[in-house]
């Protein structure tokens, strides 16, 4: 059976920051995890790909310097083991994630689709206009 939790196609595509570059490989790599393991698979074959899973994600982030991301082995269990590393994992990618979320300014405003749209319009009409209109060059607001 063959089976690739990211590919060099994968790695070829990440963005260039380096965060970004740890959230992207453990999405694709826990994406493509939980689509191969199965029920249909041998226990073994499933340690294999968790192994695995744990392994690329902890390397990843040891060579990105992100923290808190370690390789766990402590349990009596595979199962044990990955649940405890996902867990970690999931916190990390959660304040990475919040950390580079697009912060609103408070004095901004979300405008609907249709008035951004309105006020598009207006502006490119004014823009239209502007050359028309002769403006002294001392009252010129640039």
């Amino acid at each position: 059976m063959e089976y690739e939790l990211i590919s060099d196609e994968d790695y070829y595509h990440l963005p260039p920051e380096a965060t970004k570059r740890f959230l992207a490989i453990e999405q694709v790599c826990r994406r493509n995890m939980t689509a191969i393991v199965s029920n249909e698979t041998s226990q073994s074959y499933n340690a294999l790909i968790r192994t695995q899973y744990m392994t690329i994600v902890s390397a990843t982030a040891e060579e990105l310097g992100v923290e808190g991301v370690n390789y766990i082995d402590n349990y009596d269990s595979i199962d044990q083991d990955l649940a405890e590393f996902m867990r970690r994992v999931s916190g990390v990618t959660a304040k990475l994630r919040l950390r580079h979320s697009p912060q609103a300014d408070e004095l901004s405003v979300r405008l609907a689709n249709k008035t951004k749209g309105l006020i598009e319009h207006e502006l490119t009409s004014f823009g239209m206009l502007s050359p028309i209109v002769n403006f002294p060059m001392k009252k010129r607001k640039i």
